[in-house]
């Protein structure tokens, strides 16, 4: 008899144990999670140690064997209705989901961020086939990017400054500017000055050609007075004051140098510009002015073309480097010398201007009549910064218009060649030759202030070892000498 009312008791503990354990299997599928979960309460409810604490609650027999029944049931029930609702709610969720990762597939790349020097890739898409079992609309399909056309031609003024026996060039965009060279060292107030009127609060790129103080000399005014984007200078140092005052300037404001290299590819607003020297990996020894950076700018259909002083070797590497040279305005090199404006580069470049930029009565004969006659041979229009003072030309994209006529002059210059420490015989006739720093006190008449001048430079010193003046090579005159020569005063040692 006992065992006959123990059998019961463990039937329903055998079925406790098979729903619990049937819950705590299935609960972690996420698509019978909550039906797992009732399966193991139902079992729970049915185990000896649950029935038994409703015996301790104050109720009738009745109402505890209907909860003890009622209870395990009803959670069987609702654990065997759930999978259908939930299949019915999820079926839903997948097609929204489908839909999103099939809209994500079509869904065109972003564009990289354009590098300097790199050329932009154009972004492939590729098409998703249309889902075939959802009702989720098929999306309309995004054209493959075609390559990216040259931008838009802009409104740009070029203005080659008149700085004397220098360079500086002046390039003004809407939406950004460029200054290629700064002049000699007296000229770079006056740059700075000319800038600020033309309301230039940021220089977007600076190139310093290369060292010489006749392209560099005011630069570190102009970094030191603007805000500067980048300074691009050669792969070639330089020992001179005036060198390292640019370095001092650039180090101040916390720039760095951008060494420029043939092909490198740069924005200026909506205008395009690209390096065309000095050659990458080139040793072009210790003429400063091979190193020269050149540049090609490009706004819409119209171009210009910048070589700096660059010479033979240069000017081959150019030629050579297979870069579209073609230009309608081509800034004569080393001021119109000889050894710049090769027949080789004014055949690739075919430009319809040249603007020579050179002091008045240089005392390096610039420019040179043979130059001037290769440009007339090629049928070139010239401007001259000599004759004709600060040439602005304005280019809309499709046609140049210049602040002046073209010249019409084909005078060259006349080297002048140095005097030598002592007076000659025709300054001082009524005296022999004697030291030239003690003649002024002899003669009171020609009682005039005595300067330095170097073989090459632009100006006249106080001293003879100014910058990177060699003073074994240097030269003294009296002032009204060195500024007859078309010399200025140098604002480093006054």
């Amino acid at each position: 008899m006992k065992q006959s009312k123990k059998s019961p008791r463990q039937t329903k503990q055998i079925i406790a144990v098979i729903l619990a354990l049937c819950g705590l299997i299935i609960t972690p599928d996420k698509g019978y999670h909550l039906t797992g979960i009732l399966l193991f309460l139902a079992g729970i409810s049915l185990l000896p140690i649950v029935t038994d604490q409703l015996k301790k609650l104050n109720l009738t027999q009745k109402i505890r064997k209907l909860i003890a029944v009622v209870a395990p049931a009803l959670l069987i029930f609702l654990a065997l209705i759930v999978p259908s609702s939930a299949d019915e709610t999820q079926q839903p969720k997948q097609t929204a989901e489908t839909a999103k990762v099939e809209t994500t597939k079509i869904k065109e790349p972003k564009k990289d961020k354009k590098v300097k020097s790199t050329p932009k890739a154009t972004p492939k898409v590729t098409a998703t086939p249309k889902p075939t079992e959802t009702p989720t609309p098929e999306p309309t399909a995004t054209p493959t990017p075609t390559p990216e056309p040259t931008p838009a031609a802009t409104t740009m003024k070029v203005h080659f400054l008149d700085v004397g026996q220098a360079d500086s060039i002046f390039i003004d965009t809407p939406s950004a500017d460029m200054l290629i060279d700064a002049g000699n060292n007296g000229d770079g107030n006056n740059i700075v000055s000319y800038l600020q009127g033309q309301g230039v609060t940021k220089l977007d790129y600076v190139i310093g050609t290369h060292p010489h103080e006749d392209h560099i000399g005011g630069m570190d005014d102009v970094i030191n007075s603007f805000d500067i984007g980048d300074v691009i200078l050669p792969d070639k140092t330089h020992t001179s004051q005036t060198y390292m005052d640019v370095l001092h300037a650039i180090e101040n404001k916390g720039l760095e140098i951008t060494v420029g290299h043939s092909g490198d590819n740069y924005q200026l607003g909506n205008v395009d510009f690209t390096l065309l020297s000095p050659r990458s990996g080139v040793d072009y020894g210790s003429n400063l002015n091979e190193w020269s950076v050149g540049a090609k700018v490009v706004n819409g259909n119209n171009s210009f073309v910048f070589t700096g002083d660059s010479e033979g070797k240069s000017e081959g590497d150019i030629v050579s480097s297979g870069i579209d040279l073609h230009a309608d305005v081509m800034k004569a090199g080393h001021h119109g010398s000889k050894t710049s404006n090769s027949e080789a580069l004014l055949n690739a470049i075919a430009p319809k201007f040249a603007v020579i930029s050179c002091g008045k009565d240089n005392q390096y004969g610039h420019p040179d009549l043979e130059t001037l006659q290769r440009f007339q041979n090629h049928g070139i229009q010239i401007f001259r910064t000599d004759e004709q003072g600060t040439i602005i030309a304005t280019s809309d994209g499709t046609n140049i218009t210049w602040s002046t006529d073209p010249s019409t002059s084909m005078a060259s210059g006349t080297p002048k060649q140095a005097e030598s420490p002592a007076p000659s015989a025709q300054q001082q006739p009524e005296s022999a030759p004697a030291e030239p720093q003690e003649q002024p006190q002899e003669e009171p008449q020609n009682n005039e202030q005595m300067v330095w001048i170097s073989e090459t430079g632009s100006k006249y010193h106080s001293i003879n070892n100014c910058g990177r003046m060699n003073p074994n090579k240097a030269t003294q005159v009296t002032q009204s000498k060195a500024e007859s020569m078309g010399l200025g005063r140098c604002s480093k040692c006054w």
